[in-house]
């Protein structure tokens, strides 16, 4: 049985960013390990990252979770948070999920992302390099350097 003080508890506990981490990194191994990601009929296996907001009516003042920032679904009257992601295709597994301030900006956030997506395929024993697809936002000179770096690939995808 799970009363509300229980499971205020154990959401607590899985908020912390390492605990959260790691049960992300294992459910991810789990899932991946019966694929075999070198045989991709595309050369690489593809890695897709984007972002997105979620707007909320909540109270703001005793909250840096959700803030105001530049609203994608056109409420700038309304606080949001940020959710980077990164799946795996042609599933689209997520791999790696970032939850953030809504007044992060995207740029800052594909080195993180990318460093997560590593971690959760087992950047260790990586047998291919992967292709990462993104946005115009992650055309950011850091970025690129930071993917190529690692042995990776990435391709933009331009959008008007």
């Amino acid at each position: 049985m799970c009363f509300d003080d229980r499971l205020a508890d154990v959401l607590q506990w899985l908020s912390r960013d390492n605990i959260w981490e790691e049960i992300e990194n294992h459910l991810c191994q789990r899932l991946i390990s019966v694929y075999d990601l070198q045989n991709e009929p595309k050369g690489f296996p593809t890695i897709r990252l984007d972002s997105t907001t979620a707007s909320v009516y909540h109270d703001t003042e005793n909250s840096t979770f959700f803030a105001y920032g530049y609203s994608k679904d056109h409420r700038p009257d309304l606080p949001q948070f940020k959710v980077m992601l990164s799946t795996l295709d042609p599933m689209g597994l997520p791999i790696a999920t970032l939850v953030l301030s809504g007044k992060e900006a995207d740029d800052g956030l594909y080195i993180p992302v990318v460093i997560r997506s590593r971690h959760a395929l087992g950047c260790g024993g990586r047998r291919s390099s992967y292709l990462y697809v993104g946005d115009s936002k992650m055309s950011a000179l850091d970025t690129r350097a930071f993917i190529q770096s690692g042995g990776d690939y990435y391709t933009l995808v331009w959008c008007w």
